[in-house]
């Protein structure tokens, strides 16, 4: 079920007009989905059954044709890689936080922040609300 949210996600992703557009949607909802649900980045990373392979490949040709057109339309900075994504999900997977709803809007805060590095021409822009995590107390 997660390639195929997975799939469905980048496919809304190059059907937009423009290829940053599409890019961005795509990162912002990969990391969503992958709040609420914390194996979704293992989809990436993971063996699979052969099932379930056909279903990544796929998937990631997808994302490899979204992130060539992104590049192309001059957006996306030129040494980015598909392994980027996957690191960012990774990285997504360490969002701790108290419930659901702040795991999310953490992760939304994290993919503006993430997709504002991938960008070839910087250009801030305001961040979603910053979101109270619990912080651990080293002594």
């Amino acid at each position: 079920e997660s390639m195929a949210t997975c799939s469905t996600i980048v496919a809304e992703g190059l059907a937009a007009d423009d290829p940053w557009a599409g890019f961005s949607l795509v990162v912002e909802r990969l990391m969503e989905v992958h709040a609420l649900d914390r194996g979704f980045s293992r989809a990436f990373t993971s063996a699979l059954p052969a099932y379930l392979t056909a279903d990544r490949d796929r998937t990631l040709r997808l994302l490899l044709e979204l992130i060539r057109r992104a590049t192309a339309a001059g957006r996306l900075r030129p040494d980015f890689v598909l392994e980027d994504v996957v690191l960012a999900l990774m990285a997504n997977e360490g969002i701790r936080a108290g419930s659901p709803e702040a795991r999310v809007a953490a992760s939304r805060r994290f993919a503006a922040l993430m997709l504002e590095s991938f960008r070839a021409k910087p250009s801030p822009i305001p961040l979603p609300p910053a979101v109270r995590l619990p912080l651990s107390r080293r002594v």
